[in-house]
């Protein structure tokens, strides 16, 4: 017998991705701030974080890992099962070498967090929603087209830094290369929301 899951309420969801968009463009230029920013919502309360670079070990962690460690701080608890994250990139599932920690699938699944939302595909990580279904999440793409595009222009930097043609490639062996690409950039991945 399966278990029916809720529905994502669209609203909310997309809410909330206004918020956490909000919060990354608010913290776009900080030093260490990486392209992705996650909201976990549990209940009255909320968290929002972006990745971040750790120099100190020079690994990312990922914006779910920090707003879980936040979350965990700063409630001095597990957010509960009903709990809702809302990423502007899907979470990742894959192993990496420049990442802190298992990936973000797992750490969200072993907190217990099942509902995500998301306001873009990672199609490096997935081929589509059910891939994230069969693992045991509740997904949903939030179908605000300007917000998808924004998280889409975010998603775009990956690949002009890490792809073999990229725009950005040159910038990958130095010291921090998402600083570098975010002073010529500037705000760019935000403006069609303006």
């Amino acid at each position: 017998m399966s278990q029916e899951r809720p529905i994502l309420d669209e609203v909310l969801t997309t809410d909330i991705l206004g918020q956490t968009i909000d919060y990354l463009r608010n913290h776009w230029m900080d030093e260490n701030t990486g392209v992705v920013a996650a909201t976990i919502k549990d209940g009255g309360v909320s968290i929002t974080a972006t990745s971040r670079y750790l120099s100190e070990i020079n690994k990312w962690q990922h914006a779910e890992t920090t707003a879980l460690a936040y979350f965990r701080e700063k409630f001095k608890r597990e957010p509960d099962s009903s709990s809702l994250v809302v990423v502007t990139l899907s979470p990742c599932v894959h192993s990496s070498g420049t990442r802190h920690g298992d990936s973000c699938s797992q750490q969200l699944l072993s907190s217990g967090i099942t509902h995500i939302a998301f306001g873009f595909l990672d199609f490096w990580q997935v081929k589509n929603i059910s891939d994230y279904e069969q693992m045991g999440f509740n997904a949903k793409l939030i179908p605000d087209k300007d917000m998808q595009k924004t998280c889409e222009n975010l998603f775009q930097l990956f690949v002009e830094l890490h792809g073999e043609e990229g725009k950005f490639s040159n910038l990958r062996k130095s010291t921090n290369p998402w600083n570098e690409m975010k002073m010529i950039i500037g705000d760019a991945p935000f403006r069609n929301l303006d």
